[in-house]
């Protein structure tokens, strides 16, 4: 089983994605790169390379699903591997790279990610239904938008499901007006409001964008990507890549089974960064890789995991 990691950089320091990489050793290594926000970046490192012409990336924009398969594309043409893992500079392992490899060796799924069904849950309609059913530059966004704002109002409560935040609050504090703007988006995703893709070709899923894939896999993925009605609509969705790629993986009729990201708990939509008080978590974890963690190599949470793992804090520790 031969695995590749792909990372998506850009502003996080070259010492922690480095540690990150030496951490995934023995492993091949494929970092997409942002060199126009961080030109003089490097990780001089054996088992890493970098991507050629990479994307001008940032969050929410077109480019970062764009990235993400300039990437993987990368790792199909140019790289012997039978399973790609997607990571964030701000990821590490949580258990020995020895235990993930295993683990895929039972050959049990065909991709691994976390997916939500909007048209089953309620909660996921409303948070991400004006980015499904409208382009980002529509009317119609405009509209669905100001549904998902009067729906939860002023007061509304936060649950992570499936790696995203989702605002949640309780039926009985949802008026006649609310159950409005839950027809209505009900009512975009059935195309009532204008077509899309949601109706032609797909049930609607959303889902964290840290998926792994086996090779074949990833190829789908590509050729999909290439489509032109695939990346024409996803190139108008709001925040694409936790849309297109969970939609693309869940419609298909390979075998799914849930991320092998912990992704922490959120605040204002960005996961929380992970401290000391997070270790048990942790190590109590069934997945395989969590973040986000500091962009500090010497962070204590980062050296009592690469500890954890089976990687020392001496070579940990040379990247700071």
């Amino acid at each position: 089983m031969k695995l590749v990691f792909g990372i998506m950089s850009a502003v996080q320091s070259a010492a922690t994605v480095t540690q990150l990489a030496q951490s995934l050793t023995p492993h091949q290594v494929v970092i997409h790169h942002d060199r126009q926000q961080q030109p003089d970046f490097s990780v001089p490192l054996p088992h890493v390379q970098f991507v050629a012409d990479p994307k001008r990336t940032g969050w929410g924009v077109w480019a970062f699903s764009e990235g993400i398969f300039h990437l993987m594309r990368h790792c199909v043409e140019h790289v012997d591997f039978d399973y790609f893992q997607l990571l964030s500079p701000t990821c590490l392992p949580i258990k020995p790279m020895s235990v993930f490899h295993d683990e895929l060796a039972k050959d049990q799924v065909d991709a691994n990610i976390d997916t939500i069904d909007l048209s089953a849950d309620s909660d996921a309609l409303m948070n991400f239904g004006h980015r499904a059913f409208a382009p980002v530059d529509s009317l119609r966004f405009r509209l669905l938008k100001r549904c998902f704002l009067h729906y939860y109002g002023y007061e509304w409560g936060s649950q992570k499901r499936s790696n995203l935040q989702l605002r949640v609050v309780s039926s009985d504090s949802r008026g006649p007006a609310a159950h409005l703007c839950h027809l209505l988006t009900r009512m975009a995703q059935r195309g009532w409001l204008g077509g899309h893709l949601y109706v032609d070709r797909y049930r609607p899923l959303a889902g964290g964008t840290w998926f792994g894939a086996r090779r074949e896999v990833c190829q789908f993925l590509l050729n999909a990507f290439d489509d032109a009605q695939v990346s024409g609509f996803f190139s108008r969705v709001h925040i694409a890549d936790e849309l297109m790629i969970a939609t693309l993986l869940g419609n298909s009729q390979y075998r799914i089974g849930p991320s092998n990201h912990l992704v922490n708990d959120f605040t204002a939509g960005n996961p929380n960064w992970l401290n000391m008080n997070d270790i048990q978590m942790l190590k109590g974890s069934e997945r395989f890789f969590a973040r986000k963690f500091p962009d500090d190599p010497a962070a204590s949470v980062r050296q009592a995991m690469l500890t954890h793992v089976g990687r020392t804090r001496s070579v940990s520790s040379k990247v700071a």
